[in-house]
């Protein structure tokens, strides 16, 4: 029974040793299995190590075409992407102006436009911050719905192109909740009552 413990524990500590990638050597002299056990094992350790070795062999060889290569500038462009939703906490209340980014991590630039900028307009940048200047519609005009759009640009990693991505968000331009004042003359600041 002894024997049967001893063989099996010999069995069970070659193959933790064959899976931590570590041989059994000739001279380790721990316990002496039998003959058709010690071959068993040394030669699924020899298998083992030379199939690792020659798969490591290959991988190393290989190397990936470039259009298998993955551009770490796309990964940029996406975090950007993903990153712009957080930039307005209420669209659909815009009040007053706002600033918004023309330099992003990771080298991502961003350039803006409005598809009205008689109520939105953007100005230059500055210290990588954009300013947006919001006329809000009159009383009694109603609110203005704008879309802006950012365009996100990056240089690519793997070659000289130049990698985009547009990003765009409705905004509710809020209408003046007070009427506007017109002063031409004394006349017109004389007039102005304050009920």
């Amino acid at each position: 029974m002894s024997k049967k413990i001893g063989l099996l524990s010999t069995v069970l500590g070659s193959m933790l040793l064959v899976a931590c990638g570590v041989t059994p050597s000739s001279s380790d002299s721990t316990s002496t299995p039998s003959s058709s056990a010690t071959s068993t094992v040394s030669s699924s350790a020899s298998s083992t190590v030379s199939s690792s070795s020659s798969s490591a062999s290959v991988s190393s060889s290989v190397t990936p075409s470039s259009s298998e290569l993955v551009d770490e500038a796309q990964e940029f462009l996406d975090i950007a992407y993903d990153a712009l939703g957080g930039l307005f906490a209420d669209p659909s209340n815009i009040i007053a102006g706002f600033n918004v980014p023309s330099s992003l991590a990771n080298g991502v630039t961003a350039t803006w436009e409005s598809d009205l900028p008689g109520v939105v307009a953007f100005g230059q940048p500055a210290s990588g911050i954009i300013t947006a200047v919001v006329n809000r519609p009159s009383l009694g005009e109603g609110d203005a719905d704008v879309t802006i759009t950012a365009t996100l640009s990056i240089a690519s990693s793997i070659s000289s192109q130049t990698l985009s991505r547009e990003w765009e968000i409705e905004l509710t331009v809020k209408e003046e909740t007070v009427a506007e004042l017109e002063i031409n003359d004394v006349a017109d600041i004389l007039a102005i009552r304050d009920t």
